[in-house]
């Protein structure tokens, strides 16, 4: 244990009261500041007037640093300056005896340890100065460490604490309440608050109906295309099929409210004619419900929309993620394009032939499990139920020996080849219900939080972020 040293009360503050430790006068109120370079400048700003008009020379930043770390030390550990100062009789206070508590020349506690003899720290590193675990200075302090290690987090700012020559008696736990409340790190760190638990799925998304029956439309950003000699901008349009989850894309050349019903004219013609289409609450789709309706009035378009009463469904306004059904599939063909075409140019027909890659690549993933046996039917894809004639296995019965024998079917061959094909399509009907739609009952692990009503206080600060 180092040497013992009686403090010199000419630049210690204790010697202004009596006992000494007992009540300590407080220049200035510590909690108006925030940086401790600033309470430290402020504090040797006055004792620098008080020095001017006593006429004494004294290092005024330096006994600023004193006073205010005895400030902090006889507020807090009144029992052991008591017994550090006088311990004959007394009982030796439980920190003094885990710390190896000391007063050094100016009258500050610090810790002895057992790295007294090493050469390669400075003495106020291995005699660190002794701080309260809740007490402003230390907070302070604590901040500014912090923001020299460049906001690194918990064990980052603990380590530069104490290569500072500071110690405080649970230091990590100090650090990480003080870290918790810290404006700027709790800003980016601060994770979003999770939403309640999810609802039912709606019926356009459990009902296996006819494809594209309820579709869903949205927009991607701009492409640079290629055309005439010079680059324009060409935009993606997403329809999402929302019960097996098929997509078709089309290209038109802006987002106006025209573009978007000639290209939903264009996919009438291949699908049939969507009872109900939901969308965000962009301007073009807004618009497009609006000029529909009154197209609706005009004879061209009666000849072909009359019969059918198409629903626009905006989703709610600040809800984006009612959307996240067709939001996924805008991100996948975002990252298909991403890595196919990266950066370089393409022109017009070009970014078709892509565009009608990716359509089928995303069609033909797979919406349930499937063992890879033979005997097993192929994993269910959107594919199979747009395109099923796509497959020659859904159109002929490969194993019927007399279609085998004889190239030129008869007409009950063909009868029992549609039955097997209708067979195949009742099979995926039966595995979409009973493999996707009963898997969609499983929900990400943390993504909902059912006690939703508990996260937020009234009074709370939180911070508002736009998607």
């Amino acid at each position: 244990m180092p040497q013992q040293t009686q403090p010199r009360y000419s630049s210690c503050i204790l010697e202004c009261c009596d006992p000494p430790w007992r009540e300590t006068p407080t220049v200035l109120s510590m909690e108006r500041f925030s940086p401790f370079n600033k309470l430290l400048r402020v504090t040797s700003l006055v004792l620098k007037f008080i020095n001017c008009l006593h006429r004494l020379e004294v290092d005024s930043e330096k006994l600023a640093a004193v006073l205010l770390m005895q400030t902090m030390q006889c507020q807090v550990y009144v029992e052991e300056l008591d017994f550090l100062l006088d311990p004959s009789g007394k009982t030796v206070p439980g920190l003094v005896r885990d710390l190896d508590l000391f007063i050094d020349g100016e009258g500050l506690i610090r810790s002895g340890g057992r790295i007294g003899r090493s050469l390669h720290f400075r003495r106020e590193v291995k005699h660190p100065i002794l701080l309260a675990k809740s007490h402003p200075i230390t907070k302070l302090i604590i901040m500014d460490v912090h923001a020299r290690c460049q906001h690194l987090g918990i064990a980052s700012t603990l380590v530069e604490l104490r290569c500072c020559g500071y110690w405080v008696p649970k230091g990590r736990q100090a650090v990480k309440m003080i870290l918790t409340s810290y404006a700027l790190c709790r800003r980016y760190n601060a994770r979003q608050v999770l939403p309640p638990n999810a609802a039912n799925l709606p019926a356009s998304r459990i009902e296996l109906e006819i494809f594209f029956k309820h579709t869903a439309v949205d927009f991607t950003g701009h492409l640079w295309v290629r055309q005439g000699g010079k680059e324009v901008k060409m935009y993606l349009l997403i329809f999402t099929c929302l019960c097996v989850r098929a997509i078709h894309i089309k290209v038109v050349p802006d987002m106006s409210v025209l573009a978007f019903l000639q290209a939903l004219v264009l996919f009438t013609n291949l699908y049939g004619i969507p009872s109900t289409i939901y969308s965000d609450n962009a301007k073009t789709f807004l618009g497009g419900s609006r000029l529909f309706k009154r197209l609706m009035l005009n004879h061209d378009y009666q000849q072909k929309f009359g019969s059918c009463s198409i629903k626009f469904c905006p989703i709610q306004l600040y809800t984006p993620w009612v959307g996240g059904v067709w939001e996924s599939s805008i991100q996948t063909i975002k990252n298909c394009l991403y890595k196919v075409v990266g950066r370089g140019e393409m022109d017009y027909f070009s970014l078709l032939t892509i565009i009608s890659d990716i359509q089928s690549a995303i069609n033909n993933r797979p919406l349930t499990y499937r063992e890879s046996t033979e005997k097993e039917l192929e994993a269910v894809t959107p594919n199979m139920f747009l395109w099923p004639n796509k497959s020659p296995g859904l159109l002929l019965d490969l194993n019927d020996e007399d279609f085998a024998s004889n190239l030129t079917p008869s007409r009950e061959r063909l009868l029992r080849t549609m039955q097997f094909r209708y067979q195949c399509l009742e099979s995926f009907h039966t595995l979409w219900y009973n493999e996707y739609l009963l898997s969609l009952r499983e929900k990400p692990k943390g993504r909902f939080r059912v006690s939703f009503q508990n996260r937020l206080k009234v009074g709370e600060v939180v911070l508002v972020r736009s998607l």
